[in-house]
């Protein structure tokens, strides 16, 4: 993982970054196992929806389509009284994955605003692609961060 900016992410969310959102802690602190078995117990869906509050409507839907793998009706804001309250490890893995590249690209790119451009247009180094329906997939995940890497260190333009 790519060593985060912590101030431009806290200029961008204030306390809570995107992993604080689904993990209370810093944003590096945790280990491999804690982080495990966080996502083991499945993350909150009232943290998933917080970490998401900060983004518009359209922009939410589409991440929540690919950490749920189901569409989500256009009409629903936030999870109904019937929907299950955590999400299961599967989806509260991908949901992490997510946050990391959020935090990712948000240091790389300087602000929300410009990561969301990013995540959501094909990428050319990318084969085409688009950097935010690649993440639900581990080496998707794994070749936007290597991707973001080369942009952090001047590799790529």
């Amino acid at each position: 993982m790519l060593p985060i900016d912590v101030d431009v992410l806290r200029s961008e969310y204030g306390d809570r970054t995107p992993t604080n959102c689904l993990i209370p802690g810093e944003p590096g602190e945790h280990s491999c196992i804690v982080l495990y078995r966080h996502i083991r117990q499945g993350i909150n869906l009232k943290d998933l929806w917080g970490m998401l509050s900060v983004y518009d409507a359209s922009f939410r839907k589409q991440v929540m389509n690919c950490i749920l793998g189901v569409p989500i009706p256009i009409n629903q804001r936030r999870p109904s009284s019937k929907s299950p309250t955590r999400l299961n490890p599967q989806q509260s893995a991908v949901a992490y994955l997510y946050a990391e590249v959020f935090e990712q690209a948000i240091a790389v790119f300087g602000n929300r605003e410009l990561a969301v451009k990013w995540l959501v247009r094909p990428c050319r180094y990318l084969e085409g692609c688009v950097p935010l329906e690649m993440v639900c997939n581990v080496l998707g995940y794994q070749a936007v961060q290597h991707y973001l890497a080369g942009i952090r260190y001047g590799v790529y333009q």
